[in-house]
């Protein structure tokens, strides 16, 4: 039988679980890494023989997925607030005004 061997390290992220010490299986992380490998390589190759469309679809949703943050989720409030707004703006019921001249504006009445 072979022996496992533990190592403590620091679950990285935020949270509840977050700074502190969990133990990670030694023995297991070659193997997790080889399987993992497969994977990954299954998944490239199952990708590229896609079109060139689909590719794309593909590649923009893993960008996307790198900008969102998961476990940032909006009030109830914050959700009604942006709907209100949004339809403010489908409505035509605000002016709407370019971000640099909102800035520039802004840095004049600092001085």
């Amino acid at each position: 039988m072979t022996p496992h061997f533990f190592c403590w390290t620091r679950r990285p992220g935020r949270g509840p679980q977050s700074d502190r010490d969990i133990p990670v299986d030694v023995y297991l992380l070659p193997v997790y890494n080889i399987l993992m490998k497969a994977t990954i390589d299954t998944i490239i190759a199952e990708v590229l023989s896609l079109s060139p469309q689909a590719r794309a679809f593909v590649a923009e949703k893993l960008i996307e997925s790198l900008d969102s943050e998961p476990e940032f989720t909006l009030s109830s409030a914050w959700r009604d607030e942006l709907r209100k707004r949004c339809m403010e703006i489908d409505e035509g019921a605000v002016e709407l005004r370019d971000a640099e001249d909102v800035f520039a504006r802004g840095y004049a009445a600092l001085g």
